[in-house]
């Protein structure tokens, strides 16, 4: 990540060709809940997406430890427990 924000060949490389599909596919899925009436209106897509990339990446960064598949999990039902609509909470 580094070297990707020194060299702009690298980064444009990285975004196309690593990061785009991975968001794209995140995204898919959090289009599908916003249009089912699952996300609170004020709530936008692209913030869930840039909390689960922030979590991701940090991690990554600051522990060079990837997610577990339960922390994944564990931060999916965080994110859809808190931006629920508040008549769905329970």
């Amino acid at each position: 990540m580094a070297e990707a924000q020194q060299n702009p060949d690298l980064l444009l490389r990285f975004r196309e060709g690593f990061l785009e599909r991975r968001r794209a596919a995140l995204f898919q899925i959090i289009s599908r809940a916003e249009s089912r009436g699952d996300l609170p209106p004020e709530v936008r897509g692209g913030l869930i997406g840039d909390i689960v990339f922030g979590v991701i990446w940090y991690r990554m960064l600051a522990t060079e430890q990837l997610l577990s598949s339960i922390e994944a999990r564990n931060l999916a039902h965080l994110l859809a427990s808190t931006t629920r609509r508040p008549a769905d909470r329970r």
